[in-house]
């Protein structure tokens, strides 16, 4: 996926004295964009911190996943779990993790 980033600074001017607004661009930056087409490699310590992030994530699915499976253990704790509504909190913020975990490995796969 090529990656294109455009950056362009403009300020607004507050409205003028005829009570209009008007958008003018800070004449330092005019003109100036900033534009790559190919994604900036991760350095080996940016690797690194994306691996050190997935591996808290898959640890924290994982602990999600041996939480739920005690529960599911014990008749009186499930009851509770289901009453307070623990199984469908637990759901969302593995749903969400995983989705986190695919960001970082898309990532990690692209460098």
């Amino acid at each position: 996926m090529s990656l294109t980033l455009l950056t362009s600074v403009s300020l607004f001017s507050q409205q003028n004295t005829n009570g209009s607004n008007s958008n003018q661009v800070d004449p330092r930056f005019e003109g100036k964009m900033i534009e790559s087409s190919q994604p900036q490699p991760l350095t080996p310590e940016m690797r690194a911190e994306y691996e050190k992030k997935l591996a808290a994530v898959e640890s924290h699915i994982k602990s999600i996943q041996i939480k739920r499976e005690h529960v599911m253990k014990d008749p009186e704790m499930k009851a509770e779990a289901e009453q307070k509504g623990w199984f469908e909190d637990m759901k969302a913020t593995e749903a969400r993790l995983e989705e986190r975990k695919k960001a970082l490995q898309a990532i990690l796969e692209k460098n």
